[in-house]
């Protein structure tokens, strides 16, 4: 059988996963999705941000938590933050986690810690240090871990020089075959915000040249990132798109909604990188609202307080702001809406972050059946690669947003077609079953 040209026999080999597995933000869904068709005796977690809780997913079984023994944080900064035990884990597919020992041994920051932490936050990336603000260390229970599951593949995404250098040390201490995924350009877009940018420019791109040097496959999330890096870098870097479970969406149903009118609907976090155009939309919206003939709404959906919405936007995003929702609840959401809002920002340094980027929630927005409307710098990965595949409608800038959205709103067509477009792109190349299979030949050719 073949998806796309792309064999369906999947990779049997043994794989290590290192890398934030948090199942409660997109990115460790997301490393989930990736290798969620392997074999639980094949796969395990050395997760190194995360307590098992927030690791857990029920199709794998085995799981190492870095704790106070492999993160070394720099003095001072060590005095304030929470310490949590070094624990390695094995459950039976059906066995889930003890709820009485899950927690055993963490001592959580008090509030004074929490105060003096979030200064310290600030001073570490102004300063850069955030980038070595601690250091893991290959202690002898984690080896022992590693050589007992005897991996043939380690497979990585990171975000920070300790990070690259642990990977490094990793590579020169087993000989296994080395896989990195690049999710975001933050080795060559973060250091700006330091204070001494030249330095952490240099050092951040050296560390990760020597990661290349030992790397097997290099992994990038958008076709953007990929030439760009196989250009800048002379590595081969492979695009991964993010994975999604097809059939699960299109089975779903919409929840009912009570409200009236046209519904847009945002699920995300706020950031530099949303904030400001999201702003932007509530303004339009609120105008079109009030000049009459049109009944426009907005409800946002998200991880991020409603403290730090409102730190972000200001207090005009409290009625629209509705909180947290469960993953596995935004299938039937997003297909209640009229309208899926995609923002990013068009600020210079934002857009130095977000330009090879796909968002996590790009595939979930295109196979949800409902037209995307794009508020985004053109030249970003992310614009590219909607308007390549017509899965979108992307704010013309020589218009007012306010045009922008009553065009979007009152053309009923134009939502159709691209929601059409977006569902048979999604359907094809963003589907576990594509992303498995390209994944699985590109291991294979390792070997």
């Amino acid at each position: 059988m073949k998806i796309n040209d792309v064999e369906t026999d999947f990779c049997n080999k043994k794989i290590l996963v290192v890398a934030d597995f948090n199942q409660k933000n997109a990115n460790g869904i997301t490393i989930k999705g990736y290798f969620s068709n392997w074999p639980p005796d094949k796969i395990a977690i050395a997760d190194w941000a995360n307590t098992i809780e927030n690791a857990y997913t029920p199709n794998i079984s085995r799981y190492y938590c870095f704790g106070n023994k492999e993160l070394r944080f720099l003095w001072p900064f060590s005095l304030f933050i929470g310490k949590k035990p070094s624990k390695s884990y094995f459950f039976e597919r059906q066995q889930g986690i003890n709820q009485n020992e899950k927690f055993a041994g963490y001592n959580s920051p008090t509030q004074s810690d929490s105060l003096i932490r979030t200064w310290l936050v600030l001073f570490l990336r102004r300063t850069g240090l955030t980038y070595i603000r601690k250091k893991i260390i290959l202690t002898k229970a984690l080896d022992q871990w590693i050589a007992d599951f005897d991996p043939d593949i380690i497979y990585s995404s990171f975000g920070s020089a300790y990070e690259m250098d642990f990977l490094i040390q990793l590579k020169k201490r087993y000989g296994k075959k080395l896989i990195i995924h690049v999710f975001d350009d933050f080795v060559n877009s973060t250091y700006w915000k330091t204070a001494f940018s030249g330095y952490w420019k240099r050092r951040l791109n050296k560390t990760f040249e020597k990661l290349l040097e030992v790397s097997d496959l290099n992994f990038a999330v958008s076709d953007k990132m990929a030439a760009e890096y196989q250009l800048k870098y002379k590595r081969r870097f492979e695009p991964i798109y993010y994975p999604i479970p097809v059939d699960d969406w299109i089975n779903c149903k919409p929840v009912i909604q009570t409200q009236k009118g046209f519904l847009f609907i945002y699920t995300g976090k706020v950031n530099d990188d949303s904030a400001g155009p999201i702003s932007l939309f509530i303004d339009a919206i609120s105008e079109i609202n009030r000049e009459g003939g049109h009944n426009l709404n907005l409800q946002i959906w998200s991880q991020s307080s409603k403290a730090s919405w409102i730190r972000f936007v200001g207090t005009k995003v409290a009625p629209y702001f509705k909180g947290p929702i469960d993953h596995s609840e935004i299938p039937s959401l997003l297909k209640s809406a009229d309208g899926l809002l995609l923002p990013l920002s068009y600020n210079h340094q934002s857009i130095l972050y977000t330009r090879l980027s796909l968002s996590t929630k790009t595939p979930e927005y295109m196979i949800s059946g409902r037209p995307i409307f794009l508020y985004a710098p053109i030249d970003l990965a992310l614009s590219e690669y909607l308007q390549q595949h017509k899965s979108a409608y992307l704010v013309d800038p020589l218009k007012s947003l306010k045009d922008n959205i009553l065009f979007f709103v009152e053309n009923e067509e134009l939502r159709k077609e691209i929601a059409d477009y977006a569902v048979n792109r999604a359907s094809h190349f963003h589907s576990t079953e594509y992303v498995h299979a390209r994944i699985s030949k590109l291991i294979t050719e390792l070997f």
